[in-house]
């Protein structure tokens, strides 16, 4: 970089931002993924093809969550260890952290549906 004051500094990179947003993309999407869950782009290409690219609970193949989610899925994971339980779409990943992550959450949900549908869940 050859600025060395920080005014012609930061009008650098705030150009360099400007004609690179998928460069910048790309690399904001590594250091989230290996921040936040320890795996690399590839780790996550990985999972993605070994759940056939749909979401792990309801197998939609849309990820959801409009254009800044760029159609990338949730890194579904438990809170507690931060071990990756799987990838969601944002209406599964939203739907498990509303009834608290939890087998208990889920249990009652699907009693209420039952005890609401004669016994048997909605379709």
């Amino acid at each position: 970089m050859p600025h060395k004051n920080t005014t012609d500094r930061k009008a650098y990179f705030k150009d360099y931002r400007a004609r690179n947003p998928d460069k910048i993309a790309e690399h904001n999407r590594r250091a989230q993924l290996k921040r936040k869950y320890g795996i690399t782009p590839e780790e996550y290409d990985s999972l993605a093809e070994s759940q056939g690219h749909r979401c792990a609970i309801c197998r939609t193949d849309n990820p959801g969550g409009g254009p800044t989610r760029r159609g990338y899925w949730h890194v579904d994971h438990d809170h507690g260890t931060g071990a990756i339980r799987g990838l969601l779409c944002m209406d599964c990943n939203v739907g498990l952290g509303r009834l608290g992550d939890s087998v208990e959450g889920l249990e009652r949900a699907l009693a209420y549906l039952r005890s609401a549908n004669g016994g048997h869940p909605a379709e």
